[in-house]
């Protein structure tokens, strides 16, 4: 799926390089054009595909109890970075509120995973192991607002609501945890040609913690408990293309 939304990217520019030529032959610095500043080339619903790479910013606490004494007679504290390449598909729509300034709301499904394998340090009666972890299914739901700038650019935040999907695997078995949580985000976009444009973004998304409490651990004896805890946030950036249906953009104006 990664490869299919590179190829539609790819497709994409050179569609719209394609175009610039047909229609104006080569471009030099005498004949390019400028659009004036105006909101009419960000109005409409759009598609959108984009790749990138992610990765988390996570930690695994974990508490081991006997269960006789109420004395907890293990912790840990573990960083676990999973990282991976990822691609999205979304959509959404846009419109103007004043010539330079931009709202719109919309939604993305992310794919691909982003996993890490780390080892776990004896803690009380507790052994090392390893432990593999994973977020997949990533989604998000939000809005941006923007600002319009130096013509065809828009520079834009974000903020909305995603969830995602989280694993772990280790000797004693292997659990998933649906997360949820609040995203924020940062980027720009500019218009390529007709309805066509390239956005870049980063976006940081916070999914809280959970924890899970496993009751006769091998690790510990048929009597304890062990509590695992795991704090979940990751960061991503990507790249990718928009196409807008309906925009309407302003007539170019030849630089003199």
């Amino acid at each position: 799926m990664k490869k299919t939304v590179a190829r539609l990217l790819t497709a994409g520019l050179l569609a719209c390089s394609a175009g610039v030529a047909l229609a104006d032959g080569i471009p030099s610095a005498a004949n390019i054009a400028e659009a004036p500043i105006g909101g009419n080339e960000w109005r409409g619903f759009f598609v959108s595909a984009s790749v990138g790479y992610g990765w988390s910013d996570s930690e695994q606490y974990a508490d081991v109890d006997l269960g006789s004494d109420g004395i907890l007679d293990g912790q840990f504290k573990k960083s676990f970075e999973a990282d991976g390449v990822l691609g999205a598909i979304g959509l959404g729509y846009d419109f103007t509120v004043r010539d330079n300034v931009v709202l719109g709301v919309f939604g993305d499904y992310t794919f691909g995973d982003l996993d890490d394998k780390y080892d776990t340090p004896a803690a009380g009666v507790i052994l090392p192991g390893s432990v593999k972890a994973k977020y997949e299914d990533i989604w998000a739901v939000g809005a941006r607002a923007g600002v319009i700038v130096h013509k065809d650019l828009l520079l834009f935040g974000t903020v909305g609501y995603t969830a995602a999907e989280f694993s772990a695997v280790n000797e004693g078995g292997k659990g998933k945890k649906d997360l949820d949580g609040y995203f924020v985000g940062a980027g720009l976009e500019r218009l390529l040609c007709n309805n066509l444009y390239l956005k870049a973004e980063y976006r940081y998304s916070d999914y809280g913690s959970f924890s899970e409490t496993a009751v006769n651990d091998p690790g510990c004896g048929a009597a304890c408990t062990t509590k695992v805890e795991f704090e979940n946030e990751i960061h991503s950036v990507r790249v990718g293309l928009a196409y807008k249906f309906g925009a309407r953009a302003e007539e170019a104006v030849p630089l003199k």
